[in-house]
């Protein structure tokens, strides 16, 4: 059974036809005080048309870094 291949629902889709698909995630570091932030803009065959990362000092609630990666992600739209 070690050869057998895992079939995954989940992945990548690509956007509609003349649109561009953003991804975007955050981390937390809460030992070392820092947010990771990163960013990928892909076209509708999969090419990266731009990306970005970033690392914030600082501590937040979990839903603040996913509130920052989604400004983030729309101001490098």
């Amino acid at each position: 059974m070690v050869n057998q291949r895992l079939k995954c629902k989940g992945g990548w889709k690509p956007p509609s036809q003349g649109r561009y698909k953003i991804n975007m995630d955050a981390a937390i570091d809460k030992v070392g005080n820092l947010v990771g932030i990163g960013i990928v803009i892909r076209d509708v065959q999969g090419f990266v048309v731009s990306a970005s990362s970033q690392r914030i000092s600082a501590t937040y609630s979990p839903q603040v870094p996913e509130a920052i990666a989604i400004y983030q992600g729309l101001l490098l739209a």
